[in-house]
């Protein structure tokens, strides 16, 4: 699933997600450690495109979700 090429971010999100990197850093932190997200949907989440990294072929993002601090409060993967 990680090693396909259409995965693009996978494995760096996974890593993200199981070791707590990003909760409690601010949102202007995050868009130095990964750059502009794909899509900013709303105030308190970004989302960055991950490729097709699930067996089923979706899409994938990796949502950071802030608080009303623009601090994170939880990282997740969703799928299209």
């Amino acid at each position: 699933m990680l090693n396909d090429p259409g995965c693009v971010r996978g494995g760096m999100a996974l890593s993200l997600i199981r070791n707590d990197r990003l909760t409690g850093l601010k949102k202007h932190e995050v868009a130095a450690l990964l750059g502009e997200a794909t899509i900013s949907s709303t105030p308190t989440e970004f989302h960055y495109s991950l490729g097709q990294c699930h067996w089923d072929w979706k899409h994938s993002f990796m949502v950071v979700r802030f608080n009303v601090s623009d601090v994170v409060t939880s990282t997740f993967i969703e799928v299209e």
